[in-house]
């Protein structure tokens, strides 16, 4: 491919970081005019919401992780709504300058503190001294934040934890700067390393997010991303189950209690997926993958990219669905 040069420095996107390049319409970072800073893919994303699918693998994203120097500054970036366990990235990490920032606390109810968040995380990544919860949206904790932003400093995180975004409101608001990254509800927008050198005193790094094994979100459509990214505060919702009964979480699951036993499960997803409980003579919906979750009261289900389930009984679950996923149980967050 005709990679375009600036003298001996590779021109990237803006909006993802990857090399532009004007011969290969259908490869990555392609570009009509050698004008354009913004690759075709992120210019589909931005003005017509579509989204070519990235060609960059897990292993090339942990390849990326791997090459981060080991004195460098990490803002590790990780939604609230759809956790993951970071142990999977942080074992790539070989720096311990690392911020834990928690996103989309917005999205969240108001009962649940940042105090209490915060000791939930320190509990479970005790090597972690700095944990900040934000919100881009509302600017919430970016100021106390952005004190401590200095030197190189690497954006890392899993797929849609909010970390372009976040990078966004920096740039934006202390730094008046003009370039964006592209951001979307789409999974792997950013495909490449993308430098931002802010002033003398500051870069930032922008990296691909990884993707879970088998999690669902690189699967769905447009529509079905739109069903199920929240766009305001999520309203929880409880359903009691037992034996004789199902819970349906749209089209994407069904979640079955082992016989003999009731529990209720609190659902934090967004407010625009249908959860209905149904009758197990009702039934019509035909999930192929069975996956058996045991779990004790207190403890949250997670299944992303949808959020967490919390559960009030010792019980064991049974999620069907059409597609691969990843479910995980933690201790409960509220």
């Amino acid at each position: 491919m005709d990679i375009l040069r600036k003298g001996n420095i590779m021109i990237k996107c803006q909006g993802c970081g990857v090399l532009l390049q004007t011969t290969n319409p259908a490869g990555e970072g392609y570009i009509i005019n050698i004008d354009q800073k913004v690759c075709q893919r992120c210019f589909k994303i931005i003005n017509y919401n579509q989204c070519q699918k990235a060609f960059t693998t897990n292993r090339e994203y942990i390849a990326i992780l791997k090459q981060i120097p080991s004195v460098a500054n990490i803002i590790l970036v990780e939604s609230l709504l759809t956790p993951h366990n970071l142990t999977n990235i942080l074992k790539y990490i070989t720096s311990k300058n690392i911020t834990l920032v928690l996103t989309k606390k917005d999205l969240l109810p108001k009962s649940f503190k940042a105090e209490r968040i915060i000791a939930y995380y320190q509990k479970i990544y005790p090597t972690i001294k700095n944990i900040f919860i934000t919100s881009s949206i509302k600017n919430y904790n970016l100021e106390q934040l952005f004190t401590i932003l200095k030197n190189k400093v690497y954006v890392i995180g899993y797929v849609n934890s909010g970390k372009s975004t976040f990078i966004n409101k920096i740039l934006t608001k202390y730094y008046n700067n003009s370039q964006q990254l592209t951001t979307s509800i789409f999974p792997s927008t950013t495909v490449n390393i993308n430098e931002l050198p802010i002033n003398d005193s500051l870069t930032i790094y922008d990296t691909p997010g990884i993707i879970e094994n088998e999690e669902l979100i690189d699967e769905l459509d447009i529509k079905q991303l739109k069903e199920i990214t929240p766009k305001k505060t999520i309203k929880p919702r409880i359903y009691q189950i037992k034996n004789d009964t199902s819970i349906l979480v749209g089209d994407y699951l069904r979640i079955d209690c082992h016989p003999i036993t009731t529990t209720s499960l609190i659902f934090y997803i967004a407010n625009d997926i249908k959860v209905q409980k149904i009758s197990h003579k009702n039934l019509t919906l035909n999930n192929s993958l069975l996956y058996n979750i045991d779990i004790d009261d207190q403890q949250d289900l997670i299944i992303n990219p949808f959020g967490f389930i919390k559960n009030t009984s010792k019980c064991q679950l049974t999620i069907k669905s059409n597609k691969k996923i990843s479910p995980t149980v933690r201790p409960s967050l509220f």
